[in-house]
């Protein structure tokens, strides 16, 4: 199975949206969006205080893949439900593929 197959199986398509479970690493070195090992891994250098990784987050979807991404549950978890606005989800799982990071 190739890496768009993996993380479309991670994707669940609502209406124009994509429901995404990602695992975040908060205080990481770089910034990056990648797929490993069964898991849509985000890594965000900022620390997890105050809801600013939860920030990065979104912003990182933006800067790095170009779409709208909102933290929908898991604020203050490492494991978190993220929805993508008006993106095909096939799409979004090459762009996580090609290294978004």
């Amino acid at each position: 199975m190739d890496c768009s197959e993996a993380i479309s199986k991670l994707v669940i398509r609502d209406r124009n949206d994509c429901i995404l479970k990602i695992q975040v690493h908060p205080s990481s070195k770089r910034d990056g969006i990648l797929y490993d090992d069964g898991y849509i891994v985000v890594h965000v250098t900022s620390p997890p205080l105050g809801g600013k990784a939860n920030e990065d987050i979104a912003r990182l979807f933006k800067k790095k893949l170009r779409v709208k991404a909102i933290i929908e549950s898991g604020f203050k978890s490492r494991d978190k439900t993220v929805r993508v606005h008006g993106v095909d989800c096939g799409e979004l799982a090459r762009k996580i593929c090609r290294g978004a990071g």
